[in-house]
Formats: C-alpha cells, sequence, structure tokens
C-alpha cells in the first residue's frame, strides 16, 4: 500500500485535521457512480468521501467499516474493502505548529442493498468519473476567507481533500489497470 506525504501551510487549522488519524471510503455503486457524503455545512457543490474519525486504538479496516454504517447505514466487512493507500499531512500553522494527520483511503464496490444517509449526512451523491475529477477542481477553489462560523478557511480544507481524493482516483486506476476483472 503506498504513503503519500503531502507539507500544507495553513493560517487556522481546520478542527477536523487535528484529529491525527482518519479514515475515507470511495464507494461506488453497481452503475459505476461514486458514492459520496453530503453535509450542509460544505460550501455549496463540495461533498467528500465517506469517512471519520479513527479512534484512538482502532484499526483503519475497522474505522472505515464502521464510518460505512455510520453514515449510509451499511454494512460493509473488512474483506469488502481494498485498501488504496495513506496520505500523510504534515500542516503547519501561521504559529509553526505542525500537526500530523494520516488518512487512510480504501475502496468498496456496494452491492444491491439500500443505503440511507445517516443523521451525520445531509444526502447522498452519486457522481459519474467526470463529475469525480470536477469535484477534486472544486476543492482548490473554495473561498480563502476565513469562514467565521468555523474559524478556518474552506481553501485550506479543500487543499488536503482534493488531494485525497485525487490519490484514491489514481490508485485506484492504477489497481484496475492490474486487474482487469477488479470491477
Amino acid at each position: 500500500m503506498p504513503i503519500y506525504s503531502i507539507a500544507l501551510r495553513m493560517h487556522k487549522v481546520p478542527p477536523v485535521f487535528k484529529r491525527n488519524r482518519h479514515v475515507v471510503v470511495l464507494l461506488q455503486d453497481l452503475s459505476d457512480r461514486f458514492v459520496l457524503g453530503q453535509k450542509k455545512v460544505y460550501p455549496k457543490g463540495i461533498v467528500r468521501m465517506v469517512g471519520g474519525g479513527v479512534e484512538k486504538y482502532e484499526p483503519f479496516f475497522k474505522a472505515a467499516t464502521r464510518e460505512v454504517y455510520e453514515e449510509l447505514n451499511y454494512y460493509i466487512s473488512r474483506k469488502d474493502l481494498t485498501e488504496l493507500a495513506q496520505v500523510v499531512a504534515r500542516i503547519t500553522d501561521d504559529q509553526g505548529q505542525v500537526i500530523t494527520f494520516r488518512t487512510a483511503i480504501y475502496f468498496a464496490q456496494l452491492e444491491r442493498k439500500p443505503i440511507s444517509p445517516s443523521d451525520d449526512l445531509d444526502g447522498i451523491v452519486r457522481l459519474t468519473e467526470p463529475e469525480y475529477l470536477h469535484l477534486i477542481q472544486q476543492y482548490k477553489r473554495l473561498s480563502k476567507e476565513i469562514d467565521p462560523a468555523f474559524n478556518f478557511s474552506w481553501y485550506d480544507w479543500g487543499q488536503l481533500y482534493s488531494y485525497i481524493h485525487q490519490v484514491a482516483w489514481e490508485e485506484l486506476q492504477t489497481l484496475k489497470n492490474q486487474n482487469l476483472n477488479f470491477v
């Protein structure tokens, strides 16, 4: 499993990045659309892979299965998860404090079972490949202004999430090319 590194400088570090360990799951339905989560707090047009924080002693794969269940009411087993990569972000704030934020990225193919957003999500969005790639570009164009409701810049948040979503995309393409029967 490849490990990617990125160094970022942020004026105010979004609180989610202070969790230290995070997991996301790139989900694809049987129509080859990517299933992502929507929250009202996100800027317009922004969605993200299903995922969240990893508990102190929790393995990444357990966090991945838990997060999919918590956000989509959908049970996925460990054998259904394919680990794509890890991203290690070294984030430096204006005071010179450094935070290391590690994200494990998984892939899973959804079956014909129903999914529904839980109380942690406000909706579910299904994106085609071009729409998913467009989302990555949208992250990079978020506002650099500090959002007074959250006390951070969505641009800073988006720089890391664009990278994580890009890595997920690239690793999925590599996996598909290596194993033509993968999905």
